[in-house]
């Protein structure tokens, strides 16, 4: 059998190849490991990455990593194929934390190159097993693993990792200072700051310093930067005003960066960044404007809105302008000819006014909300809601018939803040609309008014012809349970619409009632699905021991979300007669049926035993929630040398994580 699939691999087709692969594996148990080991191995190299794929995936997944880790280190050495290498860090990197005693007997090569790829490999994985490795390579003789080792250190902050990177910094060149300065500064760690601000003396050090300072996130960093705004060629300038704008990203305020800059350059804070915002050069340019928008200068908004038409995110230049808005609305306004026609500009000048409810804003945002763009209209829409202004409700009433539906959510937004200003004598035409879709928004607004009139008109809506304004309707009582509304709903739960039965079964459970049993039952029933799945949810909200046989009979349901629905909705019921009808769907051949089962059953003191034996299952996300749910019962008797054997033996990434997690190893 060996020799015609050692055959199949050599054959000229790729599919046949990897079809060789699939062979070996689908006759794991009966193909000698060594053997099939080695032509996977091999086939790793393959000219084509669908059969290097399936090779790699195939080794992983079926044979234990001490059976080809060795084979696959050799890979590594494969100058002429990059298509091997690659393969095989990808299957280090899948082993993941348990690679790392083979990386660290590995890394004991002459070969500085394979002793380079071992590292990245090794930062790849980023675990703190890697650590006694990463700081090996700390001392190697080959600056490039050197590098290598400081680079992938920054992403793991630990105590050790920044003492080590420290001393780097202290006592090597040039060459290993670059990324060892990076790495302090991903860190984060107050202690890197002193030796950062002592790199910024060396004129090389100094941008990549500058840089570091900026990633650390913290406003001592700010008075070591600011004096680097003035001083030294246009790359130290450049970095200081990145760096600047990376600390105002991380949350250090504006304030603290403006009173540092006063500080030290005076009335000329404010034009060395203007300065710069002019600059044609993207990368100086734009962290000028955004930290103008900072400091609330108001000559930073035409700028700022056209870095916005040419690329800024509309993110960070709505942050900035906002900035502007609070203080300067007037610098805003003096704009809004300028954005013309263009919706980004805008999008962003509504956006920035919206931020902040200014009685200024008033007359742009009334005319915003006739402008081209949908996006504009919405945010111009919640704007006017913000302002309190009662006067503004016909032109918003009038904005409801937007042809837009983004748009009029917003628009009712707006009108319940300014209910006050609302009667329902306004809203009849609404109510009495054609088109189901603006009748709907009726409800939210009758709803805001609250008096018994505009109550009555929502009880009224219930009935509508349209299945869109009996929902809302439907919505609206579920959702004021509180107010013994509740009765209002029965009569829909046998409303033509599946929408709005399902809406009224998971209300009606959430009561906690039980004079709803019975109907909620009833639409166990039902022949759509998706409401004998609401019923099986309301039911095991109602937690009535009554429920339980009604529910067992849906464990033969045709739809497995229905099998699954009653599985958990029989968990939270609970008794032993609720476990023993979970149990039962353990044998299932659908997957997600089994997985939910396991999971279900961990809610019970008694299971356990149960769910044991599909830690071994094929599927691994059934192995996955054995292990989550066994995770409640590791001081019971056996568990935990079980989970320790599938520890050994898992290959699965995600599931082998959820085991070292559980078992702190």
């Amino acid at each position: 059998m060996t020799g015609r699939i050692e055959n199949m691999f050599n054959a000229p087709d790729d599919e046949a190849r990897r079809e060789a692969a699939l062979y070996l594996k689908a006759h794991a148990g009966s193909i000698e490991t060594g053997r099939a080991v080695k032509m996977l191995a091999r086939a790793l190299g393959d000219s084509s990455w669908r059969v290097r794929k399936t090779s790699v995936d195939i080794l992983v997944e079926s044979y234990p990593m001490e059976a080809y880790l060795d084979s696959v280190v050799s890979l590594l050495y494969e100058a002429d194929n990059a298509g091997a290498r690659n393969s095989a860090i990808e299957v280090f990197v899948r082993v993941g934390p348990p690679s790392a005693d083979k990386l660290f007997e590995a890394f004991r090569t002459d070969d500085a190159v394979v002793r380079k790829f071992i590292i990245d490999i090794a930062g790849e994985i980023s675990h703190s097993k890697m650590l006694p490795l990463l700081t090996l390579a700390l001392k190697d003789e080959d600056e490039n693993v050197k590098a290598s080792a400081v680079e992938h250190l920054g992403s793991m902050p630990e105590p050790m990792v920044v003492d080590s990177l420290i001393s780097i910094l202290i006592e090597g060149g040039h060459w290993i200072s670059y990324p060892a300065i990076e790495a302090l500064g991903k860190t984060r760690d107050m202690k890197a700051m002193p030796y950062l601000v002592d790199a910024l003396r060396d004129k090389i050090l100094i941008v990549p310093a500058l840089k570091a300072l900026g990633s650390m996130g913290r406003e001592e960093a700010v008075m070591h930067i600011v004096p680097y705004l003035a001083n030294g060629p246009r790359a130290v300038r450049q970095a200081a005003l990145s760096s600047l704008e990376s600390l105002y990203d991380s949350g250090v305020s504006a304030e603290a960066i403006r009173a540092e800059m006063q500080r030290l350059h005076g009335d000329k804070a404010v034009e060395l960044i203007l300065d710069a915002a002019g600059a044609a050069n993207e990368e100086l340019r734009i962290p000028a404007l955004i930290l103008l928008g900072a400091m609330g200068e108001p000559r930073a908004v035409s700028p700022l809105l056209q870095a916005a038409a040419h690329g800024l995110s509309e993110e960070a230049a709505v942050r900035s302008l906002a900035n502007i808005a609070q203080n300067n609305p007037q610098a805003i306004l003096e704009n809004v000819v300028l954005a013309g026609n263009d919706p980004v500009m805008m999008r962003v000048l509504a956006y920035s006014m919206v931020k902040h409810a200014k009685p200024e804003f008033r007359d742009a945002l009334i005319n915003m909300l006739c402008d081209g763009d949908g996006h504009v209209r919405a945010t111009a829409a919640t704007g006017l809601g913000n302002l309190g202004d009662e006067s503004i409700v016909p032109l918003l009433l009038e904005a409801l018939y937007d042809r837009y539906e983004d748009v009029r959510i917003s628009v009712v937004s707006a009108l319940v803040k300014l209910k006050a200003g609302l009667v329902p004598g306004a809203l009849e035409a609404i109510v009495r609309d054609r088109d189901p879709e603006i009748r709907k928004l009726a409800v939210p607004l009758l709803a805001a008014i609250g008096t018994e009139e505009a109550l009555s008109v929502i009880a009224l809506m219930l009935k509508d012809a349209s299945h869109l304004v009996r929902k809302a309707s439907v919505d609206y009582f579920a959702n004021n349970l509180n107010d013994n509304k509740d009765s209002m709903l029965l009569p829909a739960m046998t409303d033509e619409s599946p929408d709005v039965r399902s809406v009224v079964a998971i209300r009606l459970g959430e009561t906690g009632n039980p004079e709803y049993l019975k109907s909620l039952v009833l639409l166990l029933s039902d022949n759509e699905d998706m409401v004998r799945i609401s019923a099986c949810k309301a039911l095991g909200l109602l937690g009535s021991r009554e429920a339980l046989e009604p529910l067992s009979a849906l464990l033969s349901d045709e739809n497995g979300f229905v099998v699954a629905s009653s599985m958990e909705s029989i968990s939270r019921i609970g008794g032993a007669d609720a476990v023993e009808a979970i149990a039962g769907m353990l044998s299932s051949s659908d997957n997600e049926i089994r997985r939910t089962a396991v999971r279900s059953l961990s809610a019970f003191e008694s299971a356990y035993e149960s769910i044991i034996p599909y830690l071994e299952s094929d599927d691994w996300a059934t192995r996955y929630e054995a292990v989550k749910a066994l995770a409640r019962f590791v001081n019971r008797k056996g568990v935990l040398d079980h989970l320790r054997k599938q520890y050994d033996r898992e290959n699965d990434k995600v599931v082998r994580e959820a085991l070292r997690e559980l078992l702190n190893v």
